[in-house]
């Protein structure tokens, strides 16, 4: 992505939680760049989605990973994923390659460190994003009509509202994260949440989700101009 004719550095990888972060990435930091994935998959090796995939000894995800892994001009990975899609899965929603007996939890966290680990040893710069709140309100009530309505609702919310196991799965992403030095863990939430108060608009009519849980291209660009404030790219 974007118009530059030269090899991409960067790799933007994971599921549609990668994917509404790429026109953010492309508007600020301005230079071509991967975007590759597989739809309702955390972005590591050993996890299918059985809504999305068959069953099979070689997961999409895996090829997509292995795909960034094997080339060496990609300097620098970012993973970013609807982390708790899988956590909080229900038996038979995914098939996993190993550690089936473990809670998703712990399985999670354990594929993630084996893909990092296998990213740093091909010198890849990793850098993982902490998910985006998801909201508990219709983000489309939040603008403004006429003549029906000539007022928008109410489009904040208690940031302790985010549920999905939001904060154990953050814990176990920075765990993770500490035991390469070359990983860096973004939290994508801080660009929407501020002292404990979460906003679905910008107050001109304009709103961060098309959804509950997916950004628009304004707040994916909201998104991305924060992460890249803190020089991490």
């Amino acid at each position: 992505m974007t118009p530059e004719n030269s090899q991409p550095s960067l790799a933007l990888i994971g599921d549609s939680h990668a994917h509404h972060l790429a026109f953010g990435l492309q508007k600020n930091w301005g230079k071509q760049f991967l975007l590759i994935g597989h739809p309702g998959t955390p972005p590591v090796k050993g996890i299918i989605s059985l809504k999305h995939e068959k069953s099979s000894k070689q997961p999409l995800m895996s090829k997509a990973l292995d795909t960034v892994i094997n080339d060496p001009d990609i300097k620098t990975v970012v993973l970013s994923a609807r982390w708790h899609y899988f956590v909080n899965s229900k038996k038979g929603d995914f098939q996993l390659l190993d550690y089936k007996n473990d809670s998703n939890l712990i399985t999670l966290g354990k594929l993630l460190s084996q893909t990092i680990s296998e990213l740093v040893m091909h010198k890849k710069k990793v850098i993982v994003v902490l998910d985006v709140p998801q909201i508990p309100l219709n983000p489309k009530n939040c603008i403004k009509s006429r003549p029906l309505q000539t007022t928008a609702g109410n489009c904040t919310f208690q940031e302790d509202q985010r549920r999905n196991n939001d904060a154990k799965i953050n814990e176990m992403i920075g765990k993770v994260a500490k035991n390469f030095s070359s990983v860096t863990v973004v939290d994508a939430s801080k660009a929407i949440c501020d002292q404990g108060i979460c906003f679905v608009e910008d107050g001109v009519n304009s709103i961060y989700y098309h959804d509950d849980n997916h950004l628009t291209n304004k707040g994916s660009d909201l998104v991305l101009s924060k992460i890249l404030q803190q020089g991490k790219f």
